[in-house]
């Protein structure tokens, strides 16, 4: 069992890089888009794309945008979720010094990256893309790709939103021990 859910989201992470990066190359953008793998009582995998949550999405107010994903994994309960979106990165050296105070979008040593963020109830696997424009080409360049990050090592507003969904099935199942031990 365990061993379709990892494959499962391999798949998934593969399909959402690939999701990424068609909306760069036909687009030349890419939203905030919202994916999730979810299994049904059957155990069939399914994904979806969440329409509509990514609009929500407003880099100076993220608070609508995370009320709306809670809502989304209360009523989806999914196995993953993934985030696709461009963004802002600036990448420093552990002992380097960051100024907090200045949005990451007015860093002078900023980038622009397209990332695909997978969250699952044990682990967090990032891949990001760098994003070259050369007028109106845009081409991407894999910049790094992490898979198992441990739920440690990662933190943010976008992190551990499964959290309270995978309490609550932790919850239900030693409910269901407790009433088929009686």
């Amino acid at each position: 069992m365990t061993i379709n859910v990892e494959k499962e989201v391999k798949k998934f992470h593969k399909q959402c890089k690939s999701l990424g990066q068609t909306l760069m190359e036909n687009h030349n953008e890419v939203p905030m888009t919202v994916a999730v793998l979810t299994q049904s009582k059957g155990m069939e995998f399914s994904i979806g794309v969440v329409p509509a949550v990514g609009f929500l999405y407003d880099t100076e107010n993220k608070e609508p945008f995370v009320d709306a994903m809670k809502q989304v994994i209360i009523l989806t309960k999914p196995v993953a979720i993934a985030f696709i979106s461009e963004a802002w990165m600036v990448k420093k050296a552990k002992n380097d010094t960051y100024d907090f105070n200045i949005p990451v979008s007015k860093q002078e040593d900023r980038k622009e990256v397209l990332m695909v963020q997978i969250e699952t109830y044990k682990d967090t696997s990032l891949t990001i893309y760098d994003i070259i424009r050369d007028g109106d080409e845009v081409s991407l360049e894999l910049d790094m790709e992490e898979t198992k990050i441990s739920k440690e090592n990662v933190g943010g507003m976008f992190s551990n939103m499964l959290k309270e969904n995978y309490e609550q099935f932790h919850l239900s199942i030693e409910e269901q021990l407790k009433k088929s031990l009686n």
